[in-house]
């Protein structure tokens, strides 16, 4: 039986490995669930990709209220209120990178930080993390990944985006970049 949290997983490995492959080139496509870790393999003709996937949010209460809401829980709240959200989501990618970064997860694996739909701008995010030091990363690649709003009413704004914060160098290496 798949939990809501391999299910979660699943979905957004799914999704970057979709951007993945149309932005390198490469034909990667789901393997299997790692064994323990990282949480996803890929693979391709040349290459196997290990993805480990992490969520960051807002703020503690933030988690709680989506995850009891996809679990459809008694205890589900009817909203949630940010404070300073912006800076709640970027201090919360940073914990998420700092702690999956503890563990050694093997060569070729990506750390894939989703960020829930949200108030965010992609702009914003980015400009918040730029600049931001990371320490020591156990990745071949980090990115934040979610749907971000439309700003202005530009549908290029919004949508789901990809953020690299430590560049694949496979992807490099397959778009020459």
């Amino acid at each position: 039986m798949t939990t809501l949290n391999e299910q979660f997983e699943r979905y957004h490995g799914d999704q970057f490995v979709e951007w993945l492959n149309a932005k390198s080139g490469s034909a990667f496509a789901f393997e299997r669930r790692g064994d323990p870790a990282p949480d996803l393999l890929y693979s391709s003709p040349d290459a196997r990709l290990g993805i480990e996937i992490t969520g960051a949010y807002y703020d503690k209460e933030h988690a709680k209220f989506l995850w009891a809401g996809a679990r459809d829980a008694d205890e589900a709240e009817d909203g949630w209120v940010g404070v300073n959200p912006d800076v709640g989501l970027k201090n919360e990618v940073l914990k998420r990178i700092s702690k999956k970064s503890a563990k050694d997860y093997g060569e070729e694996c990506i750390l894939l930080v989703v960020i829930p739909p949200g108030v965010t701008s992609y702009a914003d995010l980015s400009n918040l993390l730029s600049g931001c030091e990371f320490g020591q990363l156990h990745f071949s690649g980090v990115y934040v990944a979610g749907k971000f709003p439309n700003i202005n009413f530009d549908p290029s704004t919004g949508g789901y985006r990809v953020l690299p914060l430590k560049e694949w160098e496979g992807a490099r290496a397959r778009t020459g970049s």
